[in-house]
């Protein structure tokens, strides 16, 4: 089959990593857990069930204020 030898149905297992990795989070850490990342941030919040700050779109000059205030807030 052409489909197989172009490997076009890879694409789905390579994606796959998305929601392992997100139901990792739902499974394993705390409810109140805010994920800082940036490939992985809609699927973590879709089906990891938690808030995501995206660090590529945090001002590099506030980044350690952003962490201490997601900290204090819980």
């Amino acid at each position: 089959m052409k489909a197989d030898s172009l490997h076009v149905f890879d694409i789905g297992r390579a994606e796959r990593r998305y929601t392992a990795v997100a139901e990792f989070v739902d499974r394993r850490l705390p409810a109140n857990a805010v994920i800082v990342t940036l490939t992985q941030a809609g699927s973590i919040r879709f089906y990891g069930h938690r808030p995501t700050v995206r660090w590529d779109l945090v001002d590099p000059r506030r980044f350690d204020e952003t962490l201490e205030s997601l900290r204090s807030n819980g």
